[in-house]
């Protein structure tokens, strides 16, 4: 299904020479390649979204929806782990272009996932976090925010609240410094801390006995200690969203690469000739359909780069032709 990069090359070689254009490198080409890449496959998200405003033709074959559904399939990843690296620090996938759903699966991710974790912005989730109405309740209702935070060309996100699997949580009801509701986990501040949970707090549940309280917090690792009268202590442990979080998610196209070994010329000048080398090359990743349309876009990048008004006309018009015909 992938077009071939030198098919493209030789093509739009072809067509430069044809309207005076000349010979365009390999470094060009390169990057004219790309920068058209990724003009078409934005594109598809634009073309899709007016596609689904229309009736479907319920056509096995020529659906606009299906077309581009079909053309977009290869770039999608399902179910791909999100990366933890501290109980509030979860990096996306490297290659993300589009982020989907983030899901949280139970059990270690053995079975599906248990809750979709909503993306809000930092505005809604601070409003969140001070409305008793609005607060995300436990693992009913996680949410999660993007950070501007980078790493390795990783985007940061930061999910509330940082719980993990309820089987390995003990249902704990705070009765006082302002968390009356029913949660059976402690909420988190934005600072990935206890909140409401406090030393000398009340605290009761199924199993707690009566008069126990919190004698100790450590917010680095998440745990917590309760004791009452008759026990010198008991070491509660609230576990973290780990592996157990996962998405689904649009990747980049990966950079194509005409790839070349220089020949010197026959006669000792400068100026040799590129030849093609396959295994230093990569293709487009893209549905055999959109060759055409990649010539014509990297044509278009030329004309306009170098200024050259019969290189522009000529993918100009080819492009308004095609752009007609899937619009009848």
């Amino acid at each position: 299904m992938a077009v071939n990069i030198d098919t493209v090359y030789q093509r739009v070689l072809a067509i430069a020479n044809k309207e005076q254009r000349g010979y365009v490198t390999p470094q060009e080409f390169n990057l004219f390649a790309n920068q058209a890449q990724m003009e078409i496959f934005e594109q598809y998200f634009y073309d899709l979204n007016q596609a689904e405003r229309t009736p479907s033709n319920f056509s096995q074959y020529n659906d606009p929806v299906k077309i581009l559904l079909e053309k977009i399939q290869p770039f999608e990843r399902r179910h791909e782990a999100v990366e933890v690296t501290s109980r509030y620090n979860h990096y996306l996938p490297a290659d993300l272009y589009r982020l989907g759903e983030v899901m949280w699966y139970g059990n270690g991710g053995t079975v599906p996932f248990t809750s979709i974790i909503e993306e809000v912005t930092e505005k809604v989730l601070i409003d969140m976090q001070n409305s008793p109405l609005a607060r995300h309740h436990g693992l009913q209702r996680p949410v999660f925010v993007r950070r501007e935070q980078f790493t390795a060309d990783k985007q940061l996100i930061s999910i509330y609240p940082h719980s993990g699997d309820p089987a390995e949580q003990v249902a704990l009801y705070f009765t006082q410094e302002g968390d009356t509701s029913t949660d059976t986990t402690p909420d988190l501040d934005t600072g990935g801390n206890l909140a409401f949970v406090k030393v000398g707090q009340k605290v009761t549940g199924t199993g707690i006995p009566a008069d126990t309280t919190v004698t100790a917090i450590n917010n680095t690792t998440g745990a917590m200690t309760i004791s009452n009268a008759a026990t010198s202590g008991l070491a509660v442990t609230f576990t973290f969203y780990s592996s157990d979080i996962k998405c689904n998610y649009i990747r980049r196209p990966v950079d194509v690469v005409w790839g070349y070994e220089e020949i010197a010329a026959s006669d000792g000048q400068s100026g040799g000739t590129a030849l093609y080398n396959s295994a230093t090359s990569t293709n487009f990743e893209f549905h055999a359909s959109e060759e055409n349309e990649l010539v014509l876009q990297i044509l278009k990048i030329i004309g306009i780069n170098t200024q050259d008004p019969a290189v522009m006309q000529y993918s100009s018009g080819e492009l308004q032709q095609k752009q007609e015909q899937e619009k009848l």
